[in-house]
């Protein structure tokens, strides 16, 4: 796990590296959040329940910070890799 929460993978394969994992994990996540089904059924139960509205905004916030922090160590591995 990083120092913010973020989870990083200890898998090892010789073949798949674990920057591979992670980014194979963000592509899952995208995929399967950003369908239409689940977020049009996000948006309905937004519309009709107050309390889902404050769960679903506060859970949105958590996501994208995930992902924006993700795409962060990426980027910091990359500049080691580059460095060394």
């Amino acid at each position: 796990m990083s120092g913010n929460g973020i989870q990083i993978s200890t898998l090892r394969y010789e073949h798949l590296s674990s920057d591979e994992i992670e980014d194979a994990v963000e592509r899952m996540y995208r995929r399967f959040y950003f369908r239409q089904r689940p977020i049009l059924r996000f948006l309905r139960e937004m519309a009709t329940d107050r309390q889902m509205l404050v769960r679903r905004l506060r859970e949105g916030g958590e996501f994208f910070g995930y992902l924006r922090e993700r795409r962060q160590i990426a980027r910091a591995r990359g500049q080691q890799v580059t460095a060394t």
